[in-house]
C-alpha cells in the first residue's frame, strides 16, 4: 500500500510538472531514475526491494541526489528507515534534507535528521550544520529510538522555515507530529541524501525505502474507519486511517451504534495512538451480535472530515475461561539474524483458536528460568498475538497486535528451549519444546529464520508438526504460517530404552509424550523374566522430560535381565496404540573394560548435506552401561594426542552382550540415506566431533577417560575399485581383530546403500570353527563389492604360540601377484584377507588361484602350505 501511494502521488503531481524526489527500488536499481552518486559500492537493493548498506567493513558511507525544489516554497521529505541494531555513537543514519555539497561526509551548509547516539537516551532529532558544526533545531521523544526499529518519517519546512518533525512507529506512513522548531538560515537546495557510520557488525544493517522530497503537498485525504473492537460489553476502540482531531474524535454526537445501543456516553483519543478513539457506552452490546456504528463529523489534522455515514461492522464476543490448547504457540524466533527482514530480536507468537474472545491479563510466559506476566488484553479470536522485549514492541508494531513483556524469557540459541503458557491461576494453557533440530533444516538453522508450526489443529506436542519458515522474511509474525498444512502422526508409542534407577524403581524413556491417562494405568506395563511375568507396577509417575516416566517395580530387582512390555491399550495423544511384541530389556550393568566393545563401522564422508556416524558393538558378555562414556577425534600424525571429545550420554543407556549402537548428530539425515534393521539403535549426539573427511582417528573413551577402542582411519582404506568414497562407510570385519589392522577393515557393500547403521555389517566375516592349521573359506569367492563373498578369508592356526612366516597369491601358472603377509609374526590363531587385487591394486580375473604359505616356529621347525581358490564374477 506504501508503494502504491507514492506512485499516485507522483502521477499526480507529474502533471503540474512540479519538480520532486522520488525512488522506491522497486527496479532493483538506484543508478539510474535517479541515479544516486557517493559510496555506491557500499549498497545494494535487498530482496525486499530496500536500499540497504552493503559495505565489505567498518567505515561511513553516503548516496546523494541533486535536490529537486527550487526556491524558498514549503518543502515535505518523506521515507522509511530501519537500524536494525540498538544506535550508538559509532552506529547511526544521517538523512540530510539538503546540504551545500554533493558528498555529504565532507563539511557543508544545511539541515540533517539523526538516528542514532550514545548512551540510551537515542531519539530522532534535526540538526542544521555549519560547516563542521551543528545545532539542535527540534528532537522526538528520548529513548524512541533505543533499540532495533523501523520508522516511516515525515519533516515538512514551511515558507518562513518552521520545520515539524512526524513519525510513525510502525514503519508505515501514519505518521503522528513528534517534535517542530524553527530555523531558515539556508534556502533548501544543492542536495539530498544518506549517510551511514557503522562498525563491521553493522555494516549491513542499515535500510531505507520510499524516498519522496517535494514541495509540500496538501492533505485533501479524508480520514476511514480502519478497524473496530470490543473490549468489553460497553467498550468500543475506534481506529482510523490516520491520527484525528482530538476535538472532533471526542464528540460523543459523532458516534451511533445500532440495535439500540445509541451513542456512547463518552468519546476520547488515546494519548499514545493518535488515531485510536476510545467509545464508553451505558447500554450493553448484545453478545455474539453483528452490530454497526456509524460515524460522521471526525476530522484528521488539516480538517478533511470522515465521509458523512461511514459505517463499519462489529461483534462483541463475551470473553470465556480459556481450556487447554485453546491457545497455542505457532510460531518463535529464537535466533534472529541482522541480515533478515524482520526485526533482529526474538519473538513468540499465539493464537486463539477459539470462536470466543479470551482476556489473558496475568497469564504467564516462562521457559523456567524467567516468566513474564501477561497485561490486560483481550485476544479476539481466531487472532495472532506477538509476545516480545518491551523493547522490540515498536519493531514488530507493523505486523499485528503486540505485547512486550517484561521479563521475556531469552530464548537459548542452539540447544533451544521449553516454554510454558499458563493461565491466570497456573493452568497449562500449552508448551512447546524446541531445539536446533526443530527446523528440518541444514540450511535454515544458523539463525534468521522461524519455527513455525505447521498444523494448528494438530494439538499434540510432536517436533514434526514445527519447521523452519519458508517465508523470504525469515517468517511470518501476525498472519498465517508460511508452513501451514495438515500433519498426521501414525507412528506408535513405544519404549526406546529403560534403566533401572535402584532395585525397586525403572525409568523408561520413550519415542515420543504418551497419553496422560495411558501413562497413568498401571495395567499397560508388564514386567517378565524370561517367560515368569511378574506384575505390573505399584506405581506411576512422570518423568523430567515428558517422554520419560517412572515406574515402582513389583519385585526387587536382582543380578538378573527382565523385561518391560507395553499393552495394546497404551496409546500416545493422538490415539495410537502400542506395538505388543515389542520388548525392552533392563538389567543392573557391569563395568566397562577395555576390549569389551569395539568401534565397528564409521562413516567420515557423507554425502553432502548428510552427517557422520560411528558404530558401537558390545563383544563381550556383559550387560555395559553407556553414561558418561565419550567418543573423541585424535591427530591421525600424533594418534595419541586427542583433539576433541564429546560426552555421548548423560544418562544411562544400557549395551546388552551383541547390541549395536550408533552415533550420530542426525539419526533423521542417516535413516533417510541408509536402510536400517534396527532404526532405534541410532542415538543423537549433539555435538559429535567433526570427523576429518579423509583421515583421522576415532576414539572411545570410558567415564574416567581411558581409551575403550581406537581406530585410525584413511580414505586409502576403501575397495580400491571404488571410484567415489563420499558416503560409503568403513565396516570391521571381527571385533576379534584389532583395530589397527587394516585388513580389518573394508567398504561396505553396495548391497545394503554403502553402509549399515545399527545392525550386523555387510560384509559377512566367518568365524571357522576347524581345527585345521589352514582354511580358506570361501573356496569360491566374488571381489565385486556387493556383499555376498566379497573377500577371501585365510584361517592360520598353528601349534606353537608364535610362529613367522610369509603367505603369498599365484596364479596357476605360477607368477606371482600379492603379498599378504612377509616376514610376519602369528599366534596360535591368525586371520588374513585377500580382496582379490593385486599388488598394484589391480582386480584379477575369474578363475582359479593359489595361496602359499611359509612358517618357522622358534624352534627351527617349518611348514608349507598351498591352497587353491576360485574368483567367479556375478
Amino acid at each position: 500500500m506504501l508503494k502504491f501511494l507514492f506512485g499516485i502521488l507522483f502521477f499526480s503531481t507529474s502533471i503540474v510538472a512540479v519538480a520532486q524526489l522520488q525512488d522506491d527500488f522497486n527496479d532493483g536499481d538506484f543508478s539510474n531514475n535517479p541515479s544516486w552518486s557517493g559510496d555506491a559500492g557500499d549498497f545494494a537493493v535487498s530482496a525486499a526491494g530496500q536500499l540497504q548498506l552493503n559495505a565489505a567493513a567498518a567505515g561511513e558511507s553516503y548516496l546523494s541526489l541533486p535536490f529537486p525544489v527550487a526556491g524558498n516554497g514549503a518543502v515535505e521529505w518523506k521515507f522509511f528507515i530501519r537500524e536494525n541494531f540498538s544506535p550508538s555513537s559509532g552506529n547511526y543514519a544521517r538523512v540530510y534534507l539538503f546540504l551545500d555539497s554533493v558528498n555529504l561526509e565532507n563539511s557543508g551548509n544545511g539541515y540533517y535528521l539523526q538516528f542514532g547516539e550514545s548512551l540510551a537516551n537515542d531519539a530522532v532529532e534535526l540538526f542544521r550544520q555549519d560547516s563542521s558544526s551543528s545545532i539542535s533545531i527540534c528532537r522526538a521523544s528520548d529513548g524512541q529510538i533505543a533499540s532495533a526499529f523501523s520508522l516511516g518519517v515525515k519533516v515538512t519546512r514551511d515558507e518562513i522555515g518552521v520545520w515539524t518533525l512526524w513519525l510513525d512507529p510502525a514503519g508505515g506512513t501514519n505518521y503522528a507530529p513528534a517534535a517542530s522548531g524553527a530555523e531558515g538560515m539556508y534556502t533548501p537546495g544543492g542536495f539530498f541524501g544518506i549517510a551511514c557510520t557503522y562498525t563491521s557488525g553493522n555494516r549491513q544493517n542499515f535500510f531505507f525505502d520510499d524516498f519522496f522530497v517535494g514541495p509540500l503537498m496538501p492533505d485533501t485525504l479524508l480520514p476511514e474507519l480502519s478497524s473496530l473492537i470490543a473490549t468489553t460489553d460497553r467498550n468500543l476502540e475506534v481506529r482510523f486511517t490516520e491520527i484525528v482531531d482530538p476535538v472532533s474524535g471526542g464528540v460523543s454526537g459523532n458516534y451511533l451504534v445500532n440495535q439500540q445501543v445509541g451513542m456512547p456516553a463518552n468519546a476520547w483519543r488515546d494519548t499514545l495512538d493518535l488515531s485510536l478513539v476510545h467509545l464508553d457506552f451505558n447500554f450493553p452490546f448484545p453478545p455474539s451480535t453483528l452490530l454497526s456504528i456509524t460515524v460522521s463529523g471526525v476530522k484528521d489534522l488539516s480538517g478533511n472530515a470522515i465521509s458523512p455515514g461511514s459505517s463499519g461492522d462489529f461483534i462483541y464476543y463475551p470473553p470465556i475461561q480459556a481450556e487447554h490448547a485453546d491457545v497455542i504457540f505457532t510460531e518463535i524466533m529464537f535466533e534472529p539474524s541482522s541480515g533478515s527482514i524482520l526485526p533482529n530480536a526474538e519473538f513468540v507468537e499465539v493464537l486463539n483458536r477459539r470462536s470466543d474472545a479470551i482476556p489473558v491479563k496475568n497469564w504467564t510466559l516462562s521457559d523456567g528460568s524467567s516468566t513474564a506476566v501477561f497485561p490486560d488484553q483481550i485476544l479476539l479470536p481466531g487472532t495472532y498475538l506477538i509476545l516480545c522485549a518491551p523493547d522490540n514492541t515498536q519493531a514488530f508494531a507493523s505486523y499485528g497486535t503486540v505485547i512486550g513483556l517484561n521479563s521475556f524469557p531469552g530464548l537459548n540459541n542452539d540447544s533451544g528451549d521449553q516454554l510454558e503458557l499458563r493461565d491466570e491461576h497456573g493452568r497449562l494453557i500449552d508448551k512447546i519444546l524446541f531445539t536446533n533440530n526443530t527446523y528440518h533444516s541444514d540450511q535454515k538453522d544458523d539463525g534468521g529464520w522461524s519455527l513455525e508450526r505447521i498444523d494448528t489443529s494438530f494439538l499434540c506436542e510432536d517436533d514434526l508438526n514445527w519447521r523452519a519458515s519458508s517465508d523470504s522474511r525469515g517468517g511470518t509474525p501476525g498472519i498465517e504460517n508460511s508452513v501451514n498444512a495438515v500433519h498426521t502422526d501414525l507412528i506408535a508409542p513405544l519404549v526406546l530404552r529403560a534403566y533401572l534407577t535402584d532395585s525397586t524403581h525403572l525409568l523408561a524413556v520413550l519415542n515420543k509424550i504418551p497419553d496422560e491417562n495411558s501413562a497413568a494405568e498401571m495395567n499397560n506395563y508388564s514386567f517378565y523374566s524370561g517367560n515368569q511375568f511378574l506384575g505390573h507396577p505399584l506405581a506411576f509417575q512422570n518423568g523430567q522430560d515428558p517422554n520419560k516416566i517412572i515406574l515402582s517395580l513389583p519385585f526387587v530387582a536382582g543380578d538378573g535381565i527382565y523385561e518391560l512390555k507395553l499393552a495394546g491399550s497404551f496409546m500416545d495423544c493422538p490415539g495410537n496404540r502400542a506395538d505388543t511384541n515389542r520388548a525392552v530389556r533392563f538389567a543392573f550393568p557391569e563395568p566397562v573394560m577395555k576390549g569389551d566393545v569395539v568401534i565397528n563401522e564409521i562413516l567420515f564422508h557423507p554425502v553432502e548435506g548428510n552427517v557422520d556416524f560411528a558404530e558401537l558393538y558390545n563383544c563381550s558378555q556383559k550387560i555395559l552401561d553407556m553414561k558418561d562414556w565419550r567418543v573423541g577425534e585424535g591427530d591421525f600424525e600424533a594418534p595419541e594426542i586427542i583433539i576433541s571429545n564429546e560426552r555421548i550420554t548423560e544418562e544411562s543407556v544400557l549395551l546388552f552382550p551383541g547390541d549395536y549402537f550408533v552415533i550420530t548428530e542426525n539419526p533423521g539425515k542417516v535413516l533417510d540415506e541408509y536402510r536400517s534393521e534396527n532404526p532405534y539403535a541410532l542415538f543423537d549426539v549433539p555435538d559429535l566431533p567433526d570427523f576429518n573427511s579423509t583421515e583421522g582417528e576415532i576414539v572411545l573413551l570410558d567415564p574416567v577417560g581411558e581409551i575403550l577402542d581406537a581406530f585410525i582411519y584413511s580414505e586409502e582404506m576403501h575397495f580400491p575399485l571404488l571410484t567415489n568414497t563420499e558416503g560409503v562407510s568403513l565396516e570391521r570385519l571381527s571385533p576379534n581383530l584389532s583395530s589397527d589392522a587394516a585388513d580389518n577393515w573394508h567398504s561396505a557393500s553396495s548391497l545394503v546403500g554403502f553402509a549399515s547403521p545399527g545392525y550386523k555389517n555387510s560384509i559377512n566375516f566367518i568365524e571357522s570353527g576347524s581345527a585345521a592349521s589352514v582354511k580358506i573359506e570361501p573356496e569360491v569367492f566374488s571381489p565385486d563389492n556387493d556383499g555376498i563373498d566379497d573377500l577371501l578369508f585365510i584361517y592360520l592356526q598353528q601349534n606353537e604360540v608364535q610362529t613367522s612366516g610369509k603367505v603369498l597369491i599365484f596364479d596357476t601358472e605360477g607368477r606371482y601377484l600379492r603379498t599378504l603377509a612377509n616376514q610376519s609374526l602369528f599366534g596360535s590363531q591368525s586371520l588374513l584377507i585377500w580382496d582379490g587385487l593385486t599388488e598394484e591394486k589391480e582386480p584379477v580375473g575369474p578363475g582359479m588361484y593359489i595361496v602359499y604359505g611359509d612358517f618357522y616356529d622358534t624352534k627351527g621347525n617349518t611348514n608349507h602350505f598351498k591352497k587353491v581358490c576360485t574368483v567367479a564374477y556375478r
